[in-house]
């Protein structure tokens, strides 16, 4: 049974990737590719570093055993450090830029596309508690977890990059050293996963109660209820519904 569970929250895990990435790639075709370009080449300069400061050690080496007064070498080396982090700054306020024009356009998305299917409803589908909480979810969620998604799969687009080109170098000096490193991500990689599906169920278990709260306390600050809530001084009772709901 624990299993089959396991098994199940890892598909339902696939199924909201998979339709995330749908709704990314519709939202905008090219804003998505360039993004996942951008992110690829951000993981260059990383690796380009670290074959500089490679060459940088083994220079201040030689100075120190072979009393080597080459200076100008490691002076050139540090300037091209200096520069690799120029072009990724460069390449990281590009990215953002890109992003953030690109938050907008998923947002417009899902927008567009809650409106029509709110416009597409029959008048009995209003009674209906869960399509609500959907939607209320869709609303006030989708745009920050898509873009979320997209997030993580540029972290890990850029990670895997860096990881690939500091596997190469290292393998250069000890295979054991990629063998011991590889190894220690599997347990840290499991728990995430495991993590973030209990979130996930947590988050989805909690939402209709979150909902009403949220309807309470907007039905409180609203201009327009101040004057009726104060007639019938039923304010703080409200407020004690809010305190149980988030107490629990």
């Amino acid at each position: 049974m624990k299993k089959y569970n396991n098994f199940r929250h890892f598909s339902n895990y696939v199924a909201i990737i998979k339709t995330t990435l749908s709704v990314l790639f519709a939202s905008s075709k090219k804003y998505f590719i360039l993004i996942l370009v951008l992110s690829s080449v951000m993981a260059l300069p990383d690796i380009i570093n670290l074959i500089v400061w490679q060459h940088i050690i083994d220079q201040i080496g030689s100075l120190l055993i072979n009393d080597n007064r080459d200076y100008i070498s490691i002076i050139y080396l540090f300037f091209l450090h200096f520069i690799i982090v120029l072009i990724k700054l460069i390449i990281n306020k590009n990215t953002n830029y890109v992003k953030g024009i690109y938050t907008v356009l998923v947002d417009k998305y899902i927008t567009n596309r809650t409106i029509e299917i709110i416009d597409s409803m029959e008048m009995q589908d209003i009674e209906d508690r869960r399509l609500h909480n959907d939607i209320q979810k869709t609303n006030d969620e989708s745009t920050v977890r898509s873009i979320g998604i997209l997030n993580n799969i540029v972290e890990i687009i850029i990670n895997m990059s860096l990881f690939v080109g500091t596997i190469s170098i290292l393998a250069s000096y000890q295979v054991s050293i990629v063998i011991i490193i590889i190894l220690s991500i599997i347990p840290s990689t499991i728990i995430n996963l495991k993590s973030m599906s209990k979130l996930f169920e947590v988050y989805d278990k909690r939402y209709e109660k979150t909902r009403y709260y949220s309807s309470l306390k907007d039905m409180i600050v609203t201009y327009e209820n101040f004057k009726e809530m104060k007639l019938f001084s039923n304010i703080s009772f409200i407020q004690n519904i809010i305190n149980n709901i988030l107490n629990k």
